[in-house]
């Protein structure tokens, strides 16, 4: 009998220690566009106590949860906390969890405990919600509710930014939709070749006037960003 005891309270103590770590970093919590879950500091620890530069270094003192979503498509992604019972929290985003990878996080809302924050998300990235306490002992219950808003405002990327006319063009392209800025831009042949006589930057003009016949594409990377549109000479 005292065997069963014992194996039945280490069972519980195994199983205990294992629901323990859903809604760590090593962990999280899985949540979908349009889902509201509840949640409570109060069985969690303070394992993040500061967030990077994108969060003015911000410390965050008290327990948090850690949640991760990748939406499907791309949107603006709100992660929007209510019904708050307890002491202040915060809503933060990580690109990967790791604190000094933080996006964005909500301010303090001056009449109310509910905190709400909103990125522009690229479909199929996936992303990291932290609910921290923002004291030291900090804990609070909460409902968290995500929603993925495609309206105008929709993130696009760059190659879905920029347009090429004419095309087909006999002299030259002129791009649109994309700041020049510091861009570099080649010109790729079928082969896979380099044909840019020389570092396009700054320009919104590309001469095409030398090259022969056929497919083309213009490579353009604009601060780390990369995007390929496809144009034929005739």
């Amino acid at each position: 009998m005292f065997k069963k005891v014992l194996l039945s309270s280490l069972f519980l103590t195994i199983v205990s220690a294992g629901l323990s770590q859903q809604g760590t970093c090593a962990s999280p919590i899985v949540l979908t566009c349009g889902q509201t879950t509840t949640g409570n500091t109060a069985s969690y620890q303070n394992s993040i106590e500061s967030y990077g530069f994108a969060c003015s270094f911000s410390g965050k003192e008290g327990a948090e949860i850690v949640y991760q979503i990748t939406p499907p498509n791309n949107c603006n992604l709100t992660a929007a906390v209510s019904n708050v019972v307890g002491d202040d929290l915060k809503v933060v985003f990580l690109n990967t969890c790791n604190p000094v990878d933080c996006i964005a996080m909500s301010d303090d809302d001056p009449f109310s405990q509910n905190e709400s924050e909103t990125i522009p998300a690229t479909g199929g990235t996936t992303y990291y919600i932290v609910v921290d306490g923002n004291d030291s002992g900090d804990v609070a219950s909460f409902d968290l509710e995500i929603t993925c808003d495609q309206t105008t405002d929709v993130v696009e990327t760059l190659e879905e930014q920029i347009s090429l006319y004419p095309n087909p063009s006999k002299n030259i392209i002129n791009v649109k939709g994309v700041n020049f800025n510091n861009a570099e831009v080649h010109i790729i042949d079928a082969t896979g070749r380099d044909v840019t006589n020389q570092t396009v930057l700054n320009q919104t003009t590309i001469d095409v006037s030398k090259l022969t016949n056929g497919s083309y594409m213009l490579s353009i990377n604009r601060n780390g960003k990369k995007a390929n549109k496809r144009f034929s000479v005739q």
